[in-house]
């Protein structure tokens, strides 16, 4: 009994039915549907395994079945043959056999292809490789794989993993759409719910065949990569597998609605006879009877009407949104943002496709102007963006530089994708690369003729993998496989894509640093390795520009004729068709992709007219809102709030797609001022360019320029505690902090950072928290600094290059607990010893290597803001004082004036704010909350007319309690996070109101306020400065509940020259106008 027990534990496959018959070449097991016989697979290299060639894992799809979701294959009796593989599913045969006879096909054929080594037979435990094969959704198989490269990469002793390639329906068989919204006998995407009952399937008997269900990484190239991508978003898919490889394709991004498909399936159902132009697609009764026609028919007669959609625009896209119930209830892009995270490699070629090279000029050395403003028109307007006139723009200006051209549609239909999945994915382990080697050459079996540039193109890296579209192979080649497809095994295997031994190691992708590694091969087999920034003039157009810029995508409900979904790649051709008169498409012919032309060309113009007549209305509509005096039409180069009401107020929504813009102030018309104006009715910085007047209306407000006073070290930027809140790990969120350091943001150039942790950071640690170390030989940055605050303080840094720079000073909340007499970090306590001692010569060490670790990554600082001392001795070190705003309301701010007066040579600044620290405010956030920005407006206003030179507000973003704080500490800031959006606060806007437009230079000026007919005793506030470049600015708070004010404002020594401008109450409004 023990020695059958200890046999059962070592190998349990032998108790399966596991047994080996070499003189045969055959093995034989039983999983839990029968008996299978597979086969040896000699490889070369002398490498061997095992294949299953084609178990069923789902009925075969006949008769009532065609057109359903699948059903689990039943058992057999007897031992099942697999050592031959099965019949392709139903498509267009010479495509998915690549040579003009075809192979064999039919319907019978949901079926799993698995490969597995000796050792994963005998021992189990094996990882596994779920491969889904490409095809563009309409052709191909897993019978195309090549066997004995799948056993020597992966499936061979040695190697250990078990790979398996599910079938699954396509064009009509598996994405039918023929009734968009009614709940039929055929829903839509039932090839998406093939590989559901797949994967189940794999889950259930991979065991059998060695491998570990626990351990299943999902593969695919192209098509197949695109699928992968949109089932890591369905929630069905959901903990079905750990990790993800991923070549040459992602497809959340344009993304197919409740009706793709829907046009070529109509299409298909006319030339079968079961319907016509007559049809009543909503009568579920008419539909059923169209249903159960096509389903009478052969699926010989189905391929052959589809064969016929060549001569047809309609065509089959693949996988879509399919509403609620369905497995991808919602649109994948929406869908992406809440999958789970797992470990992924990504990649591209660096020339998938070229085929916009049609669009340079005839000599190749430019793009040609009117096709490229075609192709550009084409993707601005086709894709969905909110804004497409500011994205066609941009996209003619970076497709106008050199050749940039030829790499357009591999740009929005790869590399923007791919990055962007691998930026949803970036919570996990992410690993991007790119396949720079152009020698591939032979190895690939070219099927059309490219020029050196075109190369590595797409599938060209394929090769190395799983041998699809195979050449000849030379001694370099077969070393490159084994590195490259060494890299897939490893991350398989490991989750880390390990590329061996003498190489560089790779380097997980970062959202700032956009990381990759590049794949390419010396002479001597040598990899570049890893790298910044991939595909940095793709991604800053078609990721930070789209975001930034084109307001996000809106997927259009109108598509050209005959089109259901936008596709970058089905535009090219069309638009390729008619610009060389010759056919691209595989799948259409020449006349067909003609009358597309005329399609396209069609609907992008009353596209553009119907944009174009929105902003007319737009423009109209915000001058009446604006309610101003004699405004000239408002301009709309930002981006517009998206408003949503709270109980105390309006925010606005963004999300990482989609967020507002200010509009950025520019030249001012001569004899007009650019007013600026937020307020309790939901106004965020709207702008207007207002006519002056010879004659003034209501108070009148004075600018004296001749009368300066301090000079601005600009206003606002919030301290850097990125790992402090939940907001930060929104990439939006990330994006539009840095947003405020840059031209088109706030503009903020002013930044505290702390040293080690505050009350908002996820846990209190300090540099060195081992007790005793009077030397800090444990001292080390935190891994906040090198996550949050460093790639952050560098990205702020550079997008200020341009803009005079920023500044950042240091502050440490206390020394470690250690060097307290109180033991701890927080609450009282001093320093040990005294002056001079051991510990406070520690404590200033600890400053010194703080600002010696930051220099060390390129960052230096400004200033520290070492807490508080009293020696009269230190006052020489001294160059300012800072101060915090918490008793600002009790205490009167000529005490800062008194402070100036007292310390001339000192400056003044305001380094910390925040509100909802008290309870009698209502603690924490409120979201819409206008008082609060007036209240940042307010001391902002009285700081500066009381000297001070900056102002700093706490947080940057927390969340909508107001943390994280491990303290307990929870207050408000402008940015709010609620899970995958974020609440821009009035306080944003607020701050904008200064930190816009008073940048370093700039001098606070002498206003004289009215005394008959005079402001509202109370409430009203007023700052005048002179800016940097000369021109007046004017800001002005009213806090009264109840009183408007229409206010003149004149400059001194300019007679005649009013700006009249309404301030109603609970109101923030900036006027800027041009020095005379």
């Amino acid at each position: 009994m023990l020695s059958l027990l200890a046999l059962t534990i070592f190998c349990p496959f032998l108790i399966a039915g596991l047994s080996f018959d070499d003189a045969a070449g055959t093995v034989s097991l039983k999983i839990s549907q029968g008996e299978l016989l597979g086969k040896r697979i000699n490889s070369y290299d002398n490498r061997t395994g095992y294949g299953f060639l084609g178990i069923p894992f789902a009925a075969p799809p006949v008769g009532p079945l065609r057109f359903a979701k699948p059903v689990a294959a039943a058992a057999w009796d007897g031992v099942r043959n697999v050592t031959e593989k099965g019949v392709a599913c139903p498509a267009v045969a010479e495509l998915t056999y690549k040579r003009p006879e075809g192979g064999p096909m039919g319907e019978d054929c949901l079926h799993s292809y698995v490969y597995a080594s000796k050792n994963c037979l005998l021992k189990g435990g094996c990882p596994i490789m779920w491969v889904l094969h490409g095809g563009k959704y309409n052709f191909e198989s897993p019978v195309v794989f090549v066997d004995d490269v799948i056993v020597h990469n992966f499936a061979s002793d040695g190697q250990d993993v078990v790979v398996i390639i599910p079938a699954y329906r396509l064009e009509n068989f598996g994405f039918l759409n023929i009734a968009p919204g009614l709940n039929t006998s055929a829903p839509p995407n039932t090839a998406v719910w093939d590989l559901l009952l797949a994967l189940q399937w794999v889950h259930r008997e991979a065991f059998h065949f060695g491998g570990d269900a626990k351990k299943i990484t999902v593969f695919g190239h192209s098509a197949g990569s695109q699928f992968a991508d949109v089932i890591s978003t369905s929630p069905h898919f959901n903990g079905l597998f750990r990790g993800m490889s991923m070549m040459s394709g992602a497809d959340t991004y344009y993304e197919g609605g409740i009706q793709a498909n829907s046009l070529a399936s109509w299409v298909t159902a006319k030339l079968l006879g079961c319907a016509n132009d007559a049809t009543n697609w909503k009568d579920i009764v008419v539909v059923e009877g169209v249903i159960e026609c096509m389903r009478s028919k052969t699926w010989e007669e189905i391929i052959a009407a589809n064969k016929q959609l060549n001569s047809y625009a309609e065509d089959y896209h693949g996988p879509h949104a399919d509403g609620p119930g369905g497995i991808l209830p919602l649109p994948p892009s929406t869908l992406s943002r809440t999958r789970l995270p797992v470990p992924i490699m990504i990649g591209t070629t660096s020339a998938e496709f070229h085929d916009t090279k049609y669009a340079l000029t005839a000599d190749g050395t430019a793009g040609d102007l009117n096709k490229v403003a075609e192709l550009c028109e084409g993707v601005g307007y086709g894709t969905g963006y909110i804004h497409p006139d500011v994205m066609t723009k941009r996209c003619l200006d970076y497709y106008m530089q050199g050749k940039n051209v030829m790499s357009l549609q591999q740009d929005t239909m790869f590399f923007a994708p791919t990055f962007l999945t691998a930026r949803d994915m970036a919570k996990g382990a992410v690993y991007l690369y790119s396949f720079t080697y152009t020698g591939v050459g032979a190895a690939f079996k070219k099927y059309v003729k490219l020029d050196p540039e075109d190369h590595p193109s797409h599938s060209e890296d394929y090769v190395y993998i799983l041998g699809m579209h195979r050449g000849n192979f030379s001694a370099k080649d077969y070393e490159i496989e084994k590195i490259y497809s060494g890299m897939v095994l490893n991350f398989v295997k490991t989750g880390y894509p390990n590329p061996g031994k003498g190489q560089p190691a790779w380097k997980p992708f970062t959202k700032l640093g956009r990381d990759y590694y590049q794949i390419d091969f010396d002479d001597n087999l040598r990899m570049p390795g890893p790298k910044k920034g991939y595909q940095d003039g793709a991604i800053k157009l078609w990721v930070d520009d789209a975001e930034k810029y084109g307001g996000g995508i809106n997927p259009p409900q109108d598509y050209p004729a005959h089109a259901d979904r936008f596709n970058p790649m089905d535009m090219v051709t069309v638009m390729e068709a008619h610009a060389t008169n010759i056919n691209v498409a595989h799948d259409k012919t020449l006349e067909t992709e003609l009358s597309n032309y005329d399609d396209w060309t069609t609907y992008i113009n009353n596209r553009r007219f119907k944009h174009l007549q929105g902003l007319k209305n737009f423009r109209s509509m915000a001058v009446e809102q604006l309610d101003l005096t004699q405004v000239a039409a408002p301009e709309n180069n930002g981006i517009c709030c998206i408003s949503r009401s709270y109980t105390d107020g309006t925010v606005c929504v963004c999300n990482s797609t989609y967020c507002d813009d200010i509009v950025p102030l520019g030249s001012i018309p001569l004899g007009y001022a650019a007013v600026y104006r937020s307020d309790i009715n939901g106004a965020r910085m709207d702008k207007a360019n207002v006519q002056q007047k010879t004659k003034a209306d209501g108070v009148i407000v004075e600018l004296d320029p001749s009368t300066l006073y301090q000079k601005q070290n600009e206003l606002e930027l919030l301290r850097f505690l990125a790992q402090a809140s939940t907001a930060l790990n929104v990439e939006g969120v990330r994006n539009e902090n840095a947003r405020r350091f840059s031209s088109d943001g706030t503009e903020y150039n002013l930044g505290r950072v702390p040293m080690a942790s505050t009350d908002f950071s996820t846990t209190q640690y300090s540099y060195d928290d081992v007790e005793g170390d009077l030397d800090l030989k444990n001292f080390s940055l935190a891994k906040e600094d090198f996550d949050y605050k460093i790639p952050l303080i560098k990205q702020a840094m550079s997008l200020q290059q341009s803009n005079g720079g920023v500044k950042f000073f240091a502050a440490p909340w206390a020394p470690p607990g250690w060097m307290k007499t109180n033991g701890k970090m927080e609450g009282g306590g001093y320093l040990l010893g005294e002056p001079d001692g051991p510990y406070y010569v520690t404590w200033a060490n600890y400053f010194v290597k703080f600002f010696e670790a930051y220099l060390a990554e390129g960052i230096g600082f400004w200033a520290v803001t070492p807490q508080m001392f009293a020696d009269p001795a230190v006052s020489s070190y001294v160059s300012g004082i800072a101060v915090h705003w918490y008793e600002d309301e009790i205490v009167n701010p000529n005490i800062l004036s008194t402070t100036h007066d007292r310390h001339p040579e000192k400056f003044l600044l305001a380094t910390e704010a925040c509100n909802g620290w008290l309870d009698v405010q209502g603690k924490g956030v409120r979201l819409g909350f206008f008082f609060r920005a007036e209240r940042y407006a307010h001391s902002i206003i009285e700081d500066l007319d009381n000297w001070v030179a900056g102002w700093v507000d706490w947080n940057m973003a927390l969340d909508t309690q107001g943390g994280f704080t491990w303290a307990g500490n929870y207050v408000d800031a402008p940015i709010v996070v609620d899970g995958e959006e974020f609440y821009k606060q009035p306080m944003y806007y607020a701050m904008a109101h200064f930190s816009k437009f008073l940048k370093p230079g700039s001098r606070r000026a002498a206003v004289k306020l009215p005394t008959n007919p005079g402001l509202p005793k109370q409430g009203v506030f007023v700052l005048g400065a002179v800016m940097a470049d000369g021109r007046r600015y004017v800001t002005i708070c009213n806090k009264n509940n109840t009183d408007d004010v229409t206010i003149s404002i004149s400059e001194k020594a300019i007679d005649g020259v009013y700006t009249t401008v309404e301030v109603p109450a609970h109101s923030i409004v900036t006027v800027i106008w041009n020095k005379y």
